[in-house]
């Protein structure tokens, strides 16, 4: 039977962090309350195994072109009601500033920061976990959290740049941009530094924030902003697509998709009902799924022409452009990926990244199966690129110690690249304030090779 053994002082910190909602408001606590006029709430869910807990972004509008961002978790700690406020909180028009102290207050745990919401004469508390900032003027989007940092020149279609603007665990491509009705969708992938964590993807709605995190296991999905779907949002806030005509009979959608025919154009002929064009006449709102995996070229959709059916690995080629007048550009960026007896040779200006999305394997693989210690390759190098099973897949967590002195059996979680502390607990079936209290814990700030107690076993 597992037994936790918790040091006095690290159950006072978590009675203070943690159960002290009800005693201690006034004790260095900040209150920003929501209000739609001058607050953004961009809600997220968790779709298959994405490894963090779910949550919702508070969008406050500092400045013309500043915002904060306030993260809430949704977990039962993080939630508190009371009748009154021991304290005024920030509201719309405050001529009080979100500073940057307060900021690094609350994301080391100096400050606690509550996030409030009226309801029918009380005041539901949600604590806040972390805090970002952003910033888009002058066609630039600055992000910077705990986490993930990265600036982006919009119109800037370099896919090998590093936005990455901190010292942090990860490198920030650019790969395309989108729109989801009249709001401009720039994607982005963060591939880890490290072999310990498989990249992913994020992408950003401009003016707003995350549309969405996809990493291998699943994703965090927004739902709704300011609790109304995506679907009506876009439409309250950018109107019905003006390049998509509008059609007498109202029982048809505007953004349904379409095929035309040359009956469909008979009969609109003769009903006078406008027709719409297969060209524009895209759901706005629909999911799209993008592969990455293509062997050389991609097939024009508008002719089969050797000579022209061909285009740039993720490069978006518009309905009707003809690409017989673009091979020269072409040229230069196109990537043939030829494996010959399981192994390929690296090619300039390759990266695992993509070399692991050709192959369908997983970059952690990737680098263990060819003992790769960093994401550096070098032109020429033979890389083994189909897994069959000759090179076992080795787990260094958990590692089990036992100290006789004591007559105590440690179980030890080496901290992996990309883990937080979140995962970890949930990984061994432990509450956050459990694996806090094994490892007299301060903050949520852990390093990578951090050696976490999370579980202790008395021998006999």
């Amino acid at each position: 039977m597992k037994k936790f053994f918790i040091k006095g002082s690290s159950l006072s910190l978590f009675l203070f962090l943690l159960c002290g909602m009800t005693t201690t408001y006034a004790q260095s606590s900040l209150y920003f309350q929501y209000d739609p006029t001058c607050v953004t709430k961009l809600d997220y869910e968790r779709e298959g195994k994405f490894h963090d807990i779910p949550f919702t972004d508070y969008v406050f509008q500092s400045e013309p072109n500043q915002r904060v961002i306030f993260r809430v978790k949704k977990i039962a700690i993080n939630k508190a009601i009371l009748t009154e406020l021991p304290k005024k909180a920030w509201v719309c028009g405050s001529t009080r500033k979100i500073t940057p102290n307060m900021i690094k207050g609350i994301n080391q745990f100096k400050a606690i920061a509550y996030i409030v919401v009226p309801q029918n004469g009380k005041y539901e508390l949600l604590e806040v976990n972390s805090v970002a900032t952003v910033e888009e003027a002058n066609n630039q989007i600055k992000y910077d959290s705990e986490d993930l940092s990265f600036s982006y020149t919009i119109g800037n279609t370099k896919t090998d740049l590093n936005l990455n603007t901190q010292t942090t665990d990860k490198n920030i491509f650019y790969q395309k941009e989108e729109k989801i009705n009249c709001t401009p969708q720039y994607n982005f992938s963060a591939v880890y530094k490290s072999s310990s964590a498989a990249p992913y993807q994020f992408h950003w709605l401009k003016g707003l924030g995350f549309e969405g995190i996809y990493t291998p296991s699943g994703k965090m999905k927004l739902k709704t902003i300011n609790d109304q779907s995506l679907n009506d949002y876009f439409v309250r806030a950018c109107g019905v697509d003006q390049s998509i005509p509008a059609v007498e009979n109202a029982n048809i959608s505007p953004y349904a998709d379409t095929v035309t025919s040359l009956q469909d154009m008979v009969a609109n002929s003769k009903t006078k009902t406008p027709k719409i064009d297969n060209s524009t006449a895209v759901n706005p709102y629909a999911s799209t799924t993008y592969s990455t995996t293509y062997e050389g070229s991609v097939p024009s959709r508008t002719n089969n022409n050797e000579n022209s059916n061909q285009t740039a690995p993720g490069m978006e080629v518009p309905v009707g452009m003809d690409l017989t007048t673009n091979n020269n550009m072409l040229e230069a960026t196109k990537r043939t990926y030829t494996q010959v007896n399981g192994f390929y040779t690296v090619q300039e200006d390759d990266n695992l990244y993509e070399i692991s999305e050709h192959f369908g394997l997983p970059i952690t693989r990737l680098m263990e199966i060819n003992g790769l210690q960093s994401y550096a390759i070098d032109r020429t190098q033979m890389l083994k690129v189909v897994d069959d099973g000759t090179i076992p897949h080795l787990e260094k967590n958990p590692i089990i110690e036992k100290n006789l002195e004591t007559k105590q059996q440690l179980t030890i979680h080496v901290v992996e690249q990309g883990e937080n502390l979140y995962r970890i607990a949930k990984k061994y079936n432990l509450t956050l304030m459990q694996l806090f209290q094994l490892n007299n814990l301060k903050s949520n700030d852990i390093d990578i090779d951090q050696r976490l107690i999370v579980a202790i076993q008395q021998l006999p």
